[in-house]
C-alpha cells in the first residue's frame, strides 16, 4: 500500500488515499462520494548541498573546534 493523492472530476476536491500499486490507477472515490478521482503525479522537490559546507557549518556550532 502506497500513500496517492487524487482529484475528484466532480467537484475538483484533492484529497490522498492509500491504494495498492495494482490498483494506483483505478478510479477511486472522492470523501464527498464522487466515484471519479483521477491520480495525481505529485512533484518531488530537493535540494544538494556541499557537504563540505555543511561539515563547516555543523563544525563551527562546536564550541572549542575551529575549522577553516
Amino acid at each position: 500500500m502506497a500513500l496517492y493523492q487524487y482529484q475528484c472530476s466532480e467537484c475538483q476536491e484533492t484529497f490522498e488515499k492509500f491504494v495498492s500499486v495494482e490498483k494506483r490507477d483505478e478510479a477511486q472515490a472522492c470523501p464527498n462520494g464522487h466515484p471519479k478521482g483521477r491520480r495525481l503525479m505529485a512533484a518531488v522537490k530537493f535540494q544538494m548541498e556541499d557537504r563540505r559546507q555543511s561539515f563547516r557549518k555543523a563544525m563551527s556550532k562546536t564550541p572549542g573546534k575551529h575549522f577553516t
